[in-house]
């Protein structure tokens, strides 16, 4: 009985301890700022086309994120069938000669 007892204890244990790590992860993930790109001079057209690809990084978590004139979007705030897609980081560029041109950079990799 002694034994079942500490299993059960050590399981509720393990149990919390992983559950406080993912609710601290999720109350952190809430915390990202919100990025976004703005026009002091020049023509408005050109802003529109621009996207920056980063990483941000805090703490010890990181996250790609998307930078254009309308905000930033994490990979985080995509569906998991898009979180599938690893091109979230790659130029979209890139992505029209992949899809018009099956061979084009047939396997590189596309994060060097």
């Amino acid at each position: 009985m002694k034994r079942i007892r500490t299993l059960v204890t050590l399981a509720i244990i393990i149990c919390l301890s992983i559950g406080t790590f993912y609710i601290y992860a999720a109350a952190e993930v809430k915390g990202y700022p919100k990025f976004y790109i703005k026009k002091e001079a020049g023509d408005d057209k050109e802003i529109r086309t621009l996207t920056l690809s980063a990483i941000l990084s805090m703490g010890q978590f990181s996250e790609p994120v998307m930078i254009s004139a309308e905000g930033s979007k994490y990979e985080r705030e995509l569906s998991f069938t898009e979180q599938l897609n690893s091109s979230f980081l790659v130029n979209d560029g890139l992505q029209v000669y992949r899809d018009k041109y099956h061979n084009f950079m047939r396997g590189k990799l596309m994060f060097l």
